[in-house]
């Protein structure tokens, strides 16, 4: 008979040779201490669980947070680009409502955040905000200034070209000088088209038509030196004045033209 044999029956016998209640009591035993080993492992279990979801929630907070962040700033950039284009009041207090969210959101963010990587992103995030919010009150000055230009300078300038022109027309008309009155007749013409042209530049931004009122406006002021050598008399002075107001006419368009393209460039660049 083997050694664990002989032992495994010494065992039973000092188990079977106890009384009842100590029996009872070490059963009890047994099954209590199975059960702290299986309660201590299931603690582990959950406590490994819990601090999983604690970990998931935070993640998920921390993205949420993220997503405020990149709508507001997409609805700010959107809202900005429509005032740059129109100009309307509107569309400027929904920018600039835009562009406080953008920044309670990233102040959001940035006190929730504890990894140093992370922190140093949110911070290039808001410093990059904060230039682009600078930029963004450059394109507010900027797209009154092309508003003022066009409704003091452009508009009225435009038009009184078109009536000086066809006065001078007139004019000479009456004093039988075919040569000035047909460089009249083309001037009109080319004051027309860089109206046009211009016109379409500050509203679409587009090269062609600034392409079509750099070329109006050349050929206008090569029509204004043939007619500065062919206009005499009484149409001088008219000419005098349209010569003034065509000038002034293509400094105002060259500035708001400027204006428009750095609108562009600080909105999309």
């Amino acid at each position: 008979m083997s050694h664990e044999s002989t032992q495994g029956r010494g065992l039973t016998r000092l188990f079977n040779d106890r009384k009842i209640a100590t029996k009872i009591a070490i059963g009890f035993a047994v099954v209590l201490a199975i059960t702290a080993f299986i309660s201590g492992t299931a603690y582990l279990s959950f406590s490994s669980v819990e601090h999983g979801f604690r970990e998931f929630a935070r993640q998920s907070a921390n993205s949420t947070r993220a997503a405020a962040v990149d709508r507001s700033l997409l609805f700010a950039r959107w809202q900005a680009r429509e005032f740059g284009l129109t100009g309307e009041k509107a569309f400027l207090d929904s920018a600039r409502q835009g562009l406080t969210a953008l920044f309670e959101s990233i102040q959001t963010v940035e006190a929730s955040v504890t990894n140093p990587d992370r922190k140093q992103k949110i911070a290039e995030v808001k410093k990059q905000a904060a230039t682009w919010k600078a930029d963004f009150e450059k394109v507010v000055t900027l797209r009154q200034e092309e508003a003022a230009l066009v409704n003091d300078v452009l508009d009225p300038s435009g038009l009184k070209l078109r009536a000086d022109f066809e006065a001078l027309q007139a004019a000479l008309a009456k004093t039988g000088n075919g040569t000035a009155l047909t460089l009249a007749g083309e001037g009109l013409k080319h004051v027309m088209l860089a109206r046009l042209s211009a016109n379409k530049v500050l509203a679409r931004h587009d090269q062609a038509s600034a392409d079509g009122a750099s070329k109006a406006f050349a050929d206008l002021k090569s029509v204004m030196a043939g007619l500065d050598a062919a206009t005499t008399g009484d149409a001088r002075k008219l000419f005098d004045e349209i010569k003034v107001l065509s000038e002034k006419y293509s400094a105002g368009y060259i500035k708001a033209a400027a204006d428009v393209h750095e609108i562009d460039v600080l909105l999309n660049g």
